[in-house]
């Protein structure tokens, strides 16, 4: 399969895609420059929304990947343009926010109002991403305001992430805690949902999806998002999914990859 021919977009997820915590996978970082070097357009899309731009192309840099800001999107950008798109009169809106420093100042572009939460006072949402320092109080908080009517709308459901140690609870482990004291299950706007995939393509300034590929590891965000968007996708086995669990899933990814190098082969 000579992808490089077949394809002029390539989306590529990034924890067990492009690396494991710091250190690059097999072949990633060589694929990846080879694709851009042929003026191939690349964007590298997250569900991980604790992190900046910024943060993530200077950790793509360090590892030898020349990623501009303007080629990250994460699922802080998913979940703002639902809110920018779906909720009418976002302005006149409040909400009371769980995430990143990084997380909750995207929030705030929308023009909604963020609620501290602290008096109980019903708010019309409760928006989370993941982040490391998430707490009883913010579940107390979140689970209160969701009884008393707020919506709950979460970035995504990933249960867990691949780290150098093994796997690390992700967004979706705090979000079912919520989800469980609240008896309310969150509104998911990150992968597999389209969000991310719609401006993904309005960032590259391409619309052809025959020629887009997803290159995801995770069969349930990645592949089943981009399946039901559309696309091609590529999954690689250097993280989440191995053989066994591809056997027994139901999602079928178009290409099955080793690793990154596969794709400049």
């Amino acid at each position: 399969m000579k992808f490089l021919e077949k394809f002029e977009l390539f989306l590529f997820d990034l924890d067990g895609v492009v690396y494991i915590d710091n250190i690059p996978t097999p072949g990633s970082v060589e694929a990846i420059n080879t694709i851009l070097s042929l003026n191939k357009r690349v964007v590298f899309i997250t569900n991980n929304p604790a992190r900046s731009k910024l943060e993530y192309s200077n950790k793509l840099k360090k590892m030898g990947i020349d990623a501009k800001s303007r080629q990250i999107l994460t699922s802080a950008d998913s979940i703002c343009r639902y809110l920018n798109t779906r909720i009418k009169n976002i302005t006149g809106k409040s909400a009371y926010v769980i995430g990143s420093t990084y997380f909750k100042s995207q929030i705030k572009k929308t023009g909604i109002t963020i609620d501290s939460g602290k008096d109980f006072n019903k708010t019309d949402f409760v928006i989370m991403g993941g982040h490391r320092q998430f707490n009883f109080n913010e579940i107390n908080i979140a689970t209160i305001l969701i009884r008393k009517g707020a919506k709950f709308i979460a970035t995504n459901h990933d249960p867990f992430y691949p780290t150098a140690h093994g796997l690390s609870p992700a967004s979706g482990a705090l979000v079912a805690s919520i989800e469980t004291a609240s008896e309310k299950k969150a509104l998911i706007t990150g992968k597999p949902e389209k969000f991310l995939f719609e401006i993904s393509m309005e960032t590259a300034g391409f619309k052809n999806k025959k020629k887009t590929l997803l290159v995801g590891d995770n069969l349930y965000t990645d592949i089943l998002g981009g399946i039901n968007y559309g696309i091609p996708t590529a999954l690689t086995l250097t993280g989440l999914t191995t053989k066994k669990v591809l056997k027994q899933s139901k999602i079928n990814p178009d290409y099955i990859i080793k690793d990154l190098s596969q794709l400049i082969k």
